[in-house]
């Protein structure tokens, strides 16, 4: 019996080993009706500070030298194409299940997303963006995606011992509301 459950619980950790639990597999993408693949924008699972997540607000840092090599195909064709950015995205893990690593070119006003320094999205750098990149993560951030396909984000910053600061609502990363208390 012994026996049995060791070669049940060495299984599990080889499947586990081998990718079963991988978080950062090959990117996924969507298709379109030509059944190609089309690129689209990875979110945060957990867009907000916490002590469980993340204990730092800041969600960006701003390039103050070279990037760290070694780069991929794809990052040094977006630098060619680009040029250095401005901000550089904290690595996240995406609703996708995977780990997302996002440049941000403030002057341009492009965003580019890589799963495994392969680059799955290349597009305008939205406002919701860059308001995480001004202010940081909320201390507490919601979002609904009903069936009509428009993605409504809240951020509530609070200020010291929880008091309410201010709310920003997003609909499609468009910044919709801003209220201050």
């Amino acid at each position: 019996m012994i026996r049995l459950l060791s070669a049940f619980l060495l299984i599990a950790v080889l499947a586990l080993l081998a990718g079963c639990g991988n978080l950062n597999r090959v990117p996924r993408y969507n298709v379109d009706s030509n059944l190609m693949p089309e690129q689209f924008k990875r979110f945060a699972t957990y867009d907000e500070q916490d002590f469980i997540n993340r204990f730092r607000a800041e969600a960006y840092k701003q390039r103050t030298g070279e990037i760290e090599e070694p780069l991929t195909a794809d990052q040094r064709d977006v630098l060619d194409r680009h040029g250095m950015p401005e901000y550089i995205r904290l690595r996240f893990k995406a609703e996708s299940n995977e780990l997302v690593d996002q440049w941000a070119f403030w002057d341009r006003g492009v965003t580019c997303q890589f799963v495994q320094g392969q680059l799955v999205y290349e597009g305008e750098l939205s406002e919701m963006d860059r308001y995480l990149i001004k202010h940081g993560y909320p201390q507490k951030a919601t979002y609904s995606a009903p069936v009509t396909g428009m993605r409504r984000d809240f951020f509530y910053y609070t200020g010291i011992f929880q008091t309410p600061r201010h709310q920003v609502t997003f609909t499609n990363e468009r910044l919709i509301s801003e209220f201050r208390y």
